[in-house]
């Protein structure tokens, strides 16, 4: 999977997780959910996210039934 672009950078970054991770939804039928905007805080207001990722939980309803993973520039 491509990494998202990094700002002043040519080259290309790449990851692979080696678990199976949870994928972003487009819709949103729980409760539970983590939403992600591609924008400064002060900008998300009145802006749809961009990713979306619906929650579910094993039994003890604290741990993840699969992790989600994003990678970021880290100036973000």
């Amino acid at each position: 999977m491509n990494f998202p672009e990094i700002p002043h950078q040519s080259r290309i970054n790449m990851y692979n997780p080696l678990i199976d991770t949870a994928a972003p939804s487009h819709k949103e039928n729980t409760e539970s959910v983590i939403r992600l905007w591609n924008c400064e805080p002060y900008q998300a207001r009145g802006v749809k996210p961009k990713w979306r990722w619906e929650l579910s939980f094993l039994e003890d309803e604290k741990t993840l039934t699969k992790p989600i993973i994003f990678p970021v520039y880290r100036d973000w």
